[in-house]
């Protein structure tokens, strides 16, 4: 299996068990999905523009730990703790 795949395997997996750890729903995890999809076109948008002064280097790939601030606002356990009080 080359590189690549193993990478996208690994990132997967872990997208997937930061869904179940969080209790995300499906709809909630696809909109997460969209939002990854989202910052990764900006990303290779940015590549494409040339380096300025200011904007040299570029954003760094995304990971999934990346999604952490945002599982509260997808019904994970944050969600739920806020709600019951």
């Amino acid at each position: 299996m080359p590189d690549s795949e193993k990478g996208l395997e690994r990132a997967v997996t872990s997208l997937l068990e930061l869904k179940s750890t969080s209790n995300m729903s499906d709809e909630h995890f696809l909109i997460m999905l969209g939002m990854i999809n989202l910052m990764e076109i900006l990303n290779l948008l940015e590549r494409r523009v040339p380096a300025t002064q200011k904007g040299e280097g570029g954003r760094r790939p995304f990971s999934p730990a990346d999604a952490a601030p945002f599982i509260g606002l997808f019904g994970g356990p944050k969600f739920k703790q806020q709600n019951e009080s």
